[in-house]
């Protein structure tokens, strides 16, 4: 009998595929409606899950049976580690400063980083952080955890400024859910402020005052109900 599950490299699992008479770059027999894995169903029931970016050089999941499968789905977790590109994906332990509400340490950090001493944060010091780090970029010296910290502390001048709270959304990997960090305002609107530092630090003419006006004069860009309830965690 087979086990549960088996984690096998994606270019071995495509061999199996293509034995049990499946084209893998055509047809599947479903695609999981959370992390969009693609499910291929053999002949002996059992079945090869495929992420929906596949490397070859990666790992994928042969799977005893669609009910194994679905309590994988049910605990919405599946026993293989696969980390996409996503920086939140990558950063999930630094993320639980966020749910502990521990500004400071990513305020520490910017400070030891760049070699500053704030220890209270408004939109002057929000902005010297993120000048500094722009710095770090032009030096092709920026690395993961600077952009996550600048994430933060702009996100909690804004959280203040509007009354707002932290939230977490649910994303989904290769395979597993991570947490991104946003805001959610007091009429319920959400800021995706990984959206505005991503594009200021791609399009460096972008000075980040433009975010902060674009707040003060209620935009609603990249401020919007968010469509999955259920993928949202409020930090109270």
């Amino acid at each position: 009998m087979l086990p549960d599950y088996q984690v096998l490299p994606i270019s071995d699992l495509l061999i199996l595929l293509e034995k049990n008479g499946k084209d893998p770059g055509r047809k599947f027999d479903w695609q999981l409606r959370t992390n969009a894995a693609y499910a291929y169903r053999l002949k002996d029931e059992s079945i090869i899950l495929l992420p929906n970016h596949r490397d070859p050089n990666k790992n994928g999941l042969l799977i005893r049976n669609e009910e194994t499968l679905a309590k994988m789905i049910t605990a919405d977790h599946f026993p293989i580690e696969s980390i996409g590109d996503d920086i939140y994906e990558k950063l999930q332990d630094e993320i639980q400063y966020i749910i502990n509400k521990d500004m400071e340490f990513f305020q520490n950090y910017l400070n030891r980083r760049l070699r500053l001493n704030y220890s209270i944060i408004n939109k002057e010091i929000v902005l010297a952080y993120y000048h500094g780090i722009m710095s770090l970029r032009k030096k092709k010296k920026m690395v993961e955890s600077d952009f996550l910290a600048l994430t933060v502390i702009l996100g909690e001048e804004l959280r203040n400024s509007r009354n707002g709270k932290w939230i977490l959304l649910k994303k989904y990997g290769p395979f597993n859910p991570y947490w991104t960090p946003a805001i959610i305002d007091n009429h319920s609107n959400i800021m995706f402020i990984t959206d505005w530092l991503s594009f200021s630090i791609k399009h460096r003419d972008v000075n980040l005052n433009y975010w902060y006006e674009r707040c003060e004069k209620g935009s609603d860009f990249k401020t919007y109900q968010y469509p999955y309830q259920e993928r949202l965690k409020i930090i109270e």
